[in-house]
């Protein structure tokens, strides 16, 4: 599963590496905050067979960032690929309420519009809202 966003400071990553002609040598992986980056933590070697990873880093390095892993591999004809993940935004705070507005709407426009604080439709209520903000992103409202 691709996640965007997550609470948890473990990174994780999984791929699938293969080179039909002459095998893969050697592969590794860094993590960073910007695709390709190493910022986090230097390229490291990743067991033969291996094809995925997980890893816990202290939450004051990731939190608010949005975080990269990069797999670098290299076949024995010597030839190397390297690929980023797209990132994971990692937050451990509610979405921000600061600039956020709730309205009650009229549920139509009549002639005799209702006072302020009060409607005349007892079974539902028509609301707007807007400026919630999340750097992970607002999943449901």
């Amino acid at each position: 599963v691709d996640l965007d966003a997550q609470t948890t400071e473990a990174i994780s990553a999984n791929w699938e590496v293969k080179d039909q002609e002459s095998g893969i040598e050697i592969c590794e992986y860094a993590v960073g905050y910007q695709p390709y980056g190493n910022e986090i933590q230097t390229f490291k070697k990743i067991a033969r067979k291996t094809n995925s990873i997980s890893k816990l880093f202290p939450s004051d390095v990731l939190v608010m960032q949005t975080i990269h892993v990069t797999i670098r591999c290299r076949n024995r004809a010597g030839l190397q690929s390297t690929l980023s993940t797209d990132g994971v935004k990692i937050s451990n705070l509610p979405p921000d309420i600061l600039h956020a507005e709730v309205t009650i709407l009229p549920h139509s426009v009549t002639d005799y519009n209702c006072f302020a604080h009060y409607q005349s439709d007892i079974s539902s209520v028509r609301v707007r809202w807007n400026g919630f903000e999340d750097i992970a992103g607002l999943d449901s409202y």
